[in-house]
């Protein structure tokens, strides 16, 4: 074992576990093979992500988790005049511009489509927004990562929260906006879509902590994902009925079926828009894309927890 005195002048000079591991030679001087060994333990058991104490460190820090959310968005709106009520402006905007020409166009209902386009771009600004700004989730909080050892999804887990806050607004607005244009929606659909919404949460996080380690290397993720986004979106039934696209073009139901990104949206809507729970095939493919990218995301945490501090 290290003894006390050995232990304070190997450990009184650190700034973290991660400069002993990143540079252990310059912190022993001519302390033993033993004591070497004994600190360089500890310090990986500290920073090591093992599944029986990650959910508790990450629990321990939850009141650092809501100080930096509050950060996020008390810089966010600083000074601004309307605040986190800007959160509503995109969804709203571009809501009112497809009403205005889609309906003439298509000769559809406002009632009927409002609440439709007004739903589903609330939740394309939530899954949207949380890749986009999940990129620089590590690079942002870069100066806690170097301090000490802490669980690397905290950072992501921050950025959707902040994404969160703001979607959820925009999705009472919606529903107001579907009991307004329709009347009130089934209780039951309203309850059912709580654990679906814990699911588009979820596979908004584990989408941005790998979209945030993809950046920590290739630091032109996000302008390409800003592009794929915009592709993205005109291939997803947001502003258009999905029927309408297969009976214009059967060819085209690909775009439907087999986007991950249009299943989502369904759960999400159907609830709000028509007060009635979506195919299961929608919840399977967004159940098995929230697995997918779960298992992807853990696997690279856990690769990358001792290291990705080298690189940001």
């Amino acid at each position: 074992m290290l003894g006390e005195t050995s232990r304070r002048q190997a450990t009184g000079s650190l700034d973290s576990w991660t400069d002993l591991l990143s540079n252990p030679a310059a912190f022993f001087g001519n302390g033993t093979t033993l004591q070497r060994e004994a600190v360089m333990t500890e310090a990986r058991t500290l920073t090591a992500p093992t599944a029986e104490n990650y959910l508790s460190r990450i629990w321990q820090m939850r009141f650092l988790l809501v100080s930096l959310v509050r950060l996020d968005l008390a810089t966010r709106y600083r000074h601004s005049f309307l605040g986190i009520g800007w959160s509503l402006i995109r969804p709203v905007a571009m809501s009112v511009v497809f009403c205005g020409i889609f309906c003439r166009l298509m000769n559809l209902q406002v009632r009927e489509y409002a609440p439709f386009v007004m739903t589903g771009m609330c939740i394309w600004q939530f899954l949207t927004e949380a890749c986009m700004l999940g990129c620089s989730s590590f690079m942002q909080g870069a100066a806690y990562i170097k301090q000490r050892p802490l669980p690397l999804v905290l950072f992501p887990l921050r950025t959707v929260l902040g994404c969160a806050i703001h979607g959820g607004i925009s999705l009472v607005l919606a529903l107001a906006v579907s009991v307004a244009c329709n009347g009130w929606v089934d209780p039951f659909a309203l309850i059912a879509l709580l654990p679906t919404l814990v699911l588009v949460f979820f596979i908004a996080l584990f989408m941005a902590t790998l979209f945030g380690i993809i950046h920590v290397h290739f630091p032109d993720t996000r302008h390409l994902l800003e592009i794929s986004f915009q592709i993205i979106f005109y291939l997803t039934p947001i502003m258009y009925y999905p029927a309408f696209l297969i009976q214009r073009n059967t060819r085209a139901i690909w775009l439907v079926e087999f986007n991950p990104f249009s299943h989502v949206l369904e759960i999400v809507r159907q609830p709000i828009w028509k007060g009635e729970i979506a195919s299961l095939t929608s919840y399977a493919w967004s159940l098995g894309w929230c697995m997918i990218a779960g298992a992807i995301a853990v696997w690279c945490l856990k690769k990358m927890e001792r290291t990705l501090v080298f690189w940001v």
